[in-house]
């Protein structure tokens, strides 16, 4: 007994589309990897960005305790904080790296005024310059 003919006869794929689907997945993994890799560079620029905005908060934390040592200060005592320009270090318990501070003290006008200057500096640990961070402040009186 014959069987039926079939209407569909069994069709291979054509010779050009064997493999499309090794290719699909060489483009989709291709496309992952450099998705992976945007996240991490992300993440990296992130934590540079949090790292320097640690570093600036803790030299503004450092000239505010200046300060308000000289704002307890008598203002005779005043221009003694003064650097003459020098960089001083700022001393073993500092969390800035290559922390040095410059102050610069103007007693203006009568000896309860005085003009303060403190500049921060620091340099991170990869950094080829060094960051500062200036603040103006006036005293009165003491």
């Amino acid at each position: 007994m014959r069987l039926p003919h079939s209407r569909w006869p069994s069709v291979s794929p054509p010779r050009f589309s064997r493999g499309v689907g090794l290719v699909e997945a060489l483009v989709a993994t291709v496309l992952f990897a450099t998705a992976v890799i945007a996240v991490l560079k992300i993440q990296a620029t992130s934590i540079q960005a949090n790292t320097a905005a640690t570093y600036r908060s803790t030299a503004g934390f450092y000239t505010d305790q200046l300060l308000g040592q000289m704002w307890a200060d008598s203002c005779a005592n005043l221009s003694g904080y003064g650097t003459g320009g020098n960089t001083v270090a700022l001393g073993t318990n500092t969390t800035l790296p290559n922390g040095r501070r410059s102050i610069a003290v103007t007693v203006t006008c009568a000896p309860t005024n005085a003009t303060v200057t403190v500049t921060t500096f620091w340099q991170a640990p990869g950094d080829l310059t060094a960051h500062s961070d200036v603040t103006v402040a006036t005293i009165t009186g003491n």
